[in-house]
């Protein structure tokens, strides 16, 4: 129409509090959900536990939660795990909260937004930040949380990883980053489009700098942090994501 939207999104219900105790230990790195479209999302959950199942839940009016999913079975490989929601309804809000299946006890539950449909046509709103790595405690994040953002873009310098060579090394730094309390705090309100910078392989790097294998290390660590879907260029990260006919990341 040439005019910007000027109609907002449906109101959601209380966040979602889902059974059973919050373990946090086995589940210290939270749950993240990342490049929501209008029909699906992917999610990844770092846990101690060695077998999970997820819990999905969608929004109902403004009042209460509806359970769409139970996903028993689920292996964790090195304490990793990464999935894919399928047959989503388009902008409308989502949970999702993960089970230790020899406990009971559960992860912090994540709230996310799925994209607008084909002519989708409302305010959305964004949030985003770069260069987080030694700028502790990211005490922001929690504030940009309490505005159920329908996504946050996560534009690079995640973790200061200068100095790292190793998949270890590298699974230092976002153990430590995912652990903080401003970024568990976003990624419990809001869904993810992630990208790098320098500093996920190495302050300024070129190609001359690198040990063999640093950097498949250093992006396989990226990747198994950050949940998102394949796209192109030599990393895979260039990707396109759209939210009807407001936006386009």
């Amino acid at each position: 129409s040439g005019h910007p939207p000027t109609d907002t999104r449906s109101a959601e219900p209380p966040d979602w509090v889902p059974d059973g105790e919050v373990d946090p230990v086995a589940f210290a790195w939270g749950v993240q959900v990342g490049d929501a479209t209008d029909t699906g999302a992917r999610v990844s959950v770092w846990s101690s536990a060695t077998t999970v199942h997820m819990v999905l839940v969608r929004a109902v009016g403004t009042e209460s939660w509806e359970e769409i999913e139970d996903r028993a079975g689920l292996s964790l490989v090195e304490g990793r795990l990464q999935l894919d929601l399928i047959g989503l309804s388009p902008d409308a809000a989502y949970g999702v909260v993960f089970y230790d299946d020899l406990t009971g006890k559960r992860s912090r539950p994540s709230r996310f937004r799925t994209a607008l449909g084909d002519g989708g046509w409302r305010v959305v709103t964004v949030g985003a930040t770069s260069c987080l790595g030694g700028n502790e405690p990211w005490l922001t994040l929690s504030h940009a949380a309490a505005d159920r953002l329908d996504l946050f873009l996560m534009l690079g310098d995640l973790v200061y990883a200068d100095g790292a060579t190793t998949l270890d090394d590298y699974r230092l730094y976002y153990d430590q980053a995912l652990r903080t309390p401003g970024l568990l705090d976003l990624c419990a309100s809001t869904s993810l489009v992630a990208t790098w910078d320098d500093h996920e392989v190495g302050n300024n790097w070129a190609w001359s700098d690198l040990v063999e294998g640093q950097f498949s290390a250093a992006l396989t660590a990226f990747r198994e942090t950050m949940p998102h879907t394949a796209g192109g260029g030599v990393a895979g990260l260039w990707r396109k994501l759209s939210w009807g006919a407001v936006l386009d990341v």
